[in-house]
């Protein structure tokens, strides 16, 4: 009877970094009786969870969960941040794949003022166009409606489906205060492995953009979405791969007049209020190394981001349209 892990994200804390190094190490880790399925995608298991998600086909899934659960291991790893989205249905399907194997759902917290600038970046690379500064207006002013912040409502969604004590919070600042890493951690706390296998040196963790970057492809974004109606992420990959060729001088040049810094306050009434409710209700469920009183340390942060201003400086619109139109035909 194997022990299922499911690492559901989030986004920007580092589950590229544990997925490219357990898929780099997984036949080492299959002689130590942990199953990291290749088959789910190239990296983490993004077909799990657009599987579950979407209408199937659900038989050849299940064919393959009942593979894994007769593979002979004593642990079987699941992980991808899309699993986070899931409702309770598709968690439930989920379930009744995996039939009676005990559950354990991993979830890694980080501070707020962090990781809403870095949630902002990943989304612009899958497509998105919303600015910046209006995600963190968002996560300010309405924290309990934000998925990016409100953590407790995938613990809710999941917890209903395995069991609040299936969850397995791990805090970020706890395992930097006591100078864990991360893959480390993972293993040692969840696989009972104490000494991993060399990992692959080329394992590289998802390195945001850079704000300047992260911008442009935001507002080539805009444009595709207004041109075409498509959101997606073809204009990041395309953009990194040709950015040396294009000529965004003016761009530049009014991003650097229009860059300005925001403050995140984690002290604010509202996100305090959504903190305490969210450790009263979970805290338990933290896994050592875990803090006493708080998921993390509320604080001030200093937020870069490149007022919209920009976009009405001189030549600004025509050279991102004349890079939009170059990337587009790739």
């Amino acid at each position: 009877m194997p022990e299922f892990i499911i690492h559901i994200g989030p986004h920007k804390t580092g589950s590229s970094y544990l997925q490219n190094a357990l898929g780099s190490m997984a036949d080492q880790l299959r002689g130590r009786g942990v199953l990291y399925p290749g088959d789910l995608g190239p990296k983490g298991h993004i077909m799990l969870a657009q599987n579950l998600a979407g209408t199937g086909p659900h038989a050849e899934l299940a064919t393959r969960i009942r593979g894994y659960r007769a593979a002979g291991c004593a642990k079987v790893v699941l992980s991808s941040e899309e699993l986070g989205r899931l409702q309770p249905p598709q968690i439930q399907m989920l379930a009744d794949m995996i039939g009676g194997e005990p559950v354990r759902v991993v979830f890694y917290c980080r501070n707020w003022g962090s990781i809403c600038p870095s949630h902002w970046n990943q989304q612009v690379r899958q497509g998105s166009a919303v600015p910046l500064e209006e995600t963190m207006r968002r996560c300010m002013e309405h924290p309990r409606r934000t998925g990016i912040i409100n953590y407790g409502r995938k613990w809710e969604r999941w917890s209903g489906v395995f069991g609040k004590p299936a969850l397995n919070l791990v805090s970020l600042e706890a395992l930097a205060l006591a100078k864990l890493d991360t893959l480390a951690h993972f293993a040692l706390t969840f696989l009972r492995i104490d000494t991993l296998p060399p990992a692959d040196p080329a394992v590289r963790r998802n390195a945001s953009l850079p704000l300047m970057e992260a911008e442009i492809v935001r507002a080539l974004n805009q444009i595709r979405l207004d041109r075409t109606g498509a959101s997606d992420s073809l204009m990041a990959q395309r953009f990194m791969a040709h950015k040396a060729d294009l000529r965004l001088m003016a761009v530049q040049a009014a991003m650097l007049r229009c860059e300005d810094t925001l403050t995140f306050d984690e002290n604010a009434p509202a996100l305090l209020r959504l903190h305490r409710r969210l450790f009263q209700t979970y805290g338990d469920r933290l896994v050592a190394p875990a803090p006493q009183t708080q998921f993390f340390t509320p604080r001030q942060h200093s937020v870069r981001y490149i007022r919209g201003a920009y976009l009405t400086m001189p030549g600004v619109r025509a050279e991102l349209e004349a890079a939009w139109e170059r990337l587009e035909e790739g």
